[in-house]
């Protein structure tokens, strides 16, 4: 019961008196290496990974002891894509923070992460013949078939 009505005072605190949360927005490229800092609060105010159901906190975990912010799981960003975990035009991944004083207020740190060009276009066949005339001017194009990349 203690438990349940420490939850409801921060839920209280956090979403009804704290509209205007603040909202950094951070670069990332997929498939950094894992523990990689993605960032660092500020030393004099502890926070904590605040689970909302709406967050993706799983992708990280947080150094209380000095403010880190670390890359928890791989990004992938097809992946992700595939699973509907972020649109593909953008992919966004939310984080949350609550400092651990009161007041207490929420902190959204979004990573939006970049697609690396991590992935070889396939062609259908692995060998194409075709006959092309001398001197052709530079940048002359040839006709080949569509390749499939599966970077976006």
């Amino acid at each position: 019961m203690t438990l349940y009505l420490f939850f409801l005072f921060i839920f209280s605190n956090v979403f009804c008196k704290n509209q205007e949360q603040p909202r950094i927005y951070i670069r990332v490229d997929e498939e950094l290496p894992l523990s990689t800092i993605l960032f660092t609060t500020n030393n004099t105010i502890t926070y904590r990974l605040f689970d909302t159901g709406r967050n993706h906190n799983s992708f990280v975990r947080y150094d209380a002891l000095n403010g880190h912010l670390l890359l928890a799981r791989s990004l992938d960003r097809e992946y992700l894509c595939s699973q509907h975990a972020c649109s593909c035009t953008q992919c966004q991944l939310t984080i949350e923070l609550i400092e651990w004083q009161i007041p207490y207020r929420l902190l959204q740190l979004v990573l939006n992460i970049d697609d690396i060009n991590d992935h070889v276009p396939t062609f259908s066949s692995k060998n194409y013949q075709f006959n092309l005339m001398e001197n052709v001017p530079i940048g002359y194009e040839i006709s080949l078939e569509q390749a499939n990349d599966a970077d976006l």
